[in-house]
């Protein structure tokens, strides 16, 4: 009996030593680890991304006193490479105008139309923004870039027709009337032995469903035609459709369609789609999202359009 007491009680005072030790275990470790930075949202920042976009300043537009650049790859006359931290203020004071007209914001065009404001480096890479401009006075001969807003405008309010679009050739969403600046249609050189003119729009993200016309916004083809392909073509005027392309890699079907067809078919490395006059132009539908390359030649002046898509690399 003797035995089993002086057993429990060294068996309490060993308890009590793990107690006294983990405790100062939990110190030890505690002391040893305070420069551990931990962070703190509002009160102290993470760490540094930088994003890269580009800025479009138009024809008249200057930034720090000095005009844009051609970048032929973002196919901007006037444009400047910007990188900052995300979050951070964009140019606005620091931008001015050949003409003096006053800098009122960066806006991009928004497929639910309009045009939004942003004022800080936004997330997204590779993102065009454009210079929008109040008409100040000015002596120059120069046209400003947009109509004048009144201060009671709010700015993701401005139409997208204030906005001076590219010339040319465009895909525009259905249900919209917004020239997107990503979705500009350039010359691509010329195509085949008829030598006609391939346009292309390159690296376009899209999601499932995304549905479009061919459009232009200048007359284009000189019939008075604002989606492509057009019954006012002089060759075929009755008829009209697509020809979706079959690359060495890749079916062009396998990205796109197009319903409420007059007749289809397949030929030479390519599948047709007709509609016959009265029945309209049917859009075009991606039915896989992604990021994709797009290229058009047009043929019976602009009556049919053949197109080839693949993904982006």
């Amino acid at each position: 009996m003797a035995h089993l007491f002086t057993y429990l009680k060294e068996k309490k005072h060993m308890k009590k030593y793990r107690f006294f030790a983990l405790i100062a275990l939990l110190l030890t470790t505690l002391l040893t680890n305070t420069n551990i930075k931990t962070w703190n949202l509002g009160a102290e920042e993470g760490p540094v991304v930088n994003n890269t976009i580009y800025l479009n300043l138009t024809k008249i537009g200057l930034l720090n006193d000095e005009p844009g650049n051609k970048i032929a790859e973002y196919y901007l006359e006037y444009g400047h490479e910007l990188t900052l931290p995300i979050g951070s203020t964009l140019p606005q004071e620091e931008v001015s105008s050949t003409t003096n007209a006053v800098f009122v914001a960066w806006v991009i065009q928004s497929p639910s139309g309009g045009l939004q404001k942003i004022t800080t480096m936004p997330s997204k890479a590779n993102l065009i923004l454009q210079a929008h401009f109040e008409k100040g006075s000015t002596t120059s001969s120069e046209p400003d870039t947009s109509e004048p807003i009144s201060s009671e405008t709010s700015t993701s309010d401005i139409q997208s027709s204030e906005i001076q679009a590219l010339p040319g050739l465009y895909l525009q969403a259905v249900n919209s009337s917004d020239f997107l600046p990503q979705y500009h249609l350039t010359e691509n050189g010329y195509y085949g032995e008829t030598q006609d003119k391939e346009y292309v729009v390159k690296g376009i993200e899209v999601t499932q469903g995304f549905k479009f016309f061919i459009t232009n916004n200048n007359d284009f083809t000189g019939t008075g035609a604002t989606t492509l392909p057009s019954y006012q073509s002089t060759n075929k005027p009755n008829q009209i459709g697509y020809s979706l392309s079959n690359g060495l890699t890749t079916n062009t079907t396998t990205y796109l369609q197009t319903s409420d067809v007059s007749e289809s078919g397949v030929g030479t490395d390519l599948s047709w789609f007709k509609f016959v006059s009265p029945k309209p132009l049917g859009a075009l539908e991606f039915k896989v999202g992604g990021t994709y390359d797009l290229y058009v030649v047009f043929y019976d002046n602009f009556g049919w359009a053949q197109i080839y898509v693949e993904p982006s690399i």
